[in-house]
């Protein structure tokens, strides 16, 4: 789960755009996270659409609609090449100490939007 904010500890993913299998490009819609710790105010919650950062193909989906998530932990397979996602057919997701671990070495950054929602504070 992407850190979409200084504050956010965790999420819930409200809706997959995308399916198993997908085609993938770069700026697409992958899903919607819920969260209330975007600002300050943690009574109001935020539905975010998360954009891919690469092109290629939704290999596996770790977490369902519905499922509140840390932080860190890994939420989907993304191949590069289509040829590779009958690899991912069986993938289970990594342990929480993997996950963290994985966490810590991150290089890559979330964007995501605000949906339907005025941000006045």
């Amino acid at each position: 789960m992407p850190e979409l904010s200084p504050l956010m500890t965790s999420g819930r993913i409200t809706r997959w755009h995308k399916q198993i299998g997908d085609r993938i490009d770069a700026y697409d819609l992958l899903y919607e996270v819920e969260t209330n710790h975007l600002t300050v105010r943690e009574d109001e919650v935020f539905t975010l659409d998360v954009e891919a950062h690469e092109d290629g193909y939704l290999g596996a989906i770790l977490v369902q609609d519905g499922d509140e998530i840390d932080v860190g932990a890994p939420i989907a397979v993304v191949c590069d090449e289509e040829k590779d996602l009958e690899h991912f057919k069986d993938y289970k997701a990594p342990s929480e100490q993997e996950a963290a671990a994985a966490y810590e070495k991150r290089s890559f950054l979330w964007q995501a939007y605000t949906k339907s929602r005025n941000l006045d504070m």
